[in-house]
């Protein structure tokens, strides 16, 4: 078992996972609904835990991301009723879910690795020793497979309905009169990001189901506003910041490696920010 190759690959995975469905997120304006479903799923999570006590149950996945469809299909109703402002709507109702969810985790679960802690910046150094094993033969870290399993569903998802996810974002009344059905699409890609936010937070927490989700793609949308470079752009700079991330948090020791390639690709936006209105100017 190498730890060290397992950790690098795994923050790498879960940097282009999470970077892939952000770029379409960045594209609906959506950072604020990142920011919120990664917060309210862990109630998800809790509420899944109580009913399988097993932290490794298949449904804890499927159980958090219908949990996040609930949270946003309530924003939605919220803020199309007119009786709130949707980013009034998602501040009040993350702070609500997460927060909950935490004094759960502190009531049921403060005797298993679901801790408040993690919940935050996650126990991505404890992945490695989670191993999957068929017919005696190691074949790496669980949760590895299981990133790789979530991004090919993305690329499948986000290849069948490429066309309707790029105009729904845009305009949602135009891709109706195209014959597209918006709310199927924004239903369907929300479960999808929940899975998405799922997969990194049991990795590393809220912190990098957050950062890599909205930060690459927000540096790439500066860089570019052709949709598939914009794409190409934000996963390459996810990768750059999980590999410079991983390296600096094993050379520094104690510290966080989803916490440092959060602050690894925060660097490279703020980077990118100051060269490109120096171009500008």
């Amino acid at each position: 078992m190498n730890v060290y190759f397992d950790l690098l690959l795994l923050s790498v995975m879960i940097s282009i996972v999470s970077s892939l469905v952000g770029t379409f997120l960045i594209l609906r304006g959506g950072s604020l609904t990142a920011f919120a479903l990664s917060h309210s799923i862990l109630l998800g999570i809790v509420i899944t835990f109580l009913f399988t006590r097993d932290l490794n149950s298949p449904f804890l996945p499927v159980g958090a991301a219908l949990t996040g469809v609930i949270i946003v299909s309530l924003v939605e109703f919220l803020t199309k009723s007119r009786f709130i402002k949707q980013d009034a709507a998602l501040g009040i109702i993350y702070l609500f879910v997460f927060s909950l969810g935490l004094i759960m985790i502190a009531k049921y679960a403060a005797n298993t690795t679901l801790s408040a802690k993690a919940a935050i910046t996650g126990n991505i150094a404890l992945i490695p020793f989670d191993r999957f094993i068929i017919a005696g033969y190691d074949l790496g870290p669980k949760l590895l497979w299981i990133t790789i399993l979530v991004l090919l569903i993305n690329i499948i998802y986000i290849g069948i309905f490429y066309k309707e996810l790029k105009i729904t974002a845009i305009d949602s009344e135009y891709a109706h009169i195209l014959g597209f059905n918006p709310t199927f699409i924004n239903l369907s890609f929300m479960f999808i990001v929940s899975i998405t936010i799922v997969t990194t937070f049991s990795v590393a927490g809220v912190v990098i189901a957050v950062g890599l989700m909205v930060i690459p793609p927000a540096t790439a949308f500066m860089l570019t506003k052709e949709l598939r470079k914009m794409i190409a752009l934000s996963i390459v700079i996810a990768i750059i910041s999980g590999l410079l991330g991983f390296f600096i948090a094993w050379n520094l020791g104690s510290v966080e490696i989803s916490s440092v390639i959060t602050i690894v690709a925060g660097l490279i936006f703020m980077i990118v920010t100051i060269f490109t209105r120096s171009g500008k100017n």
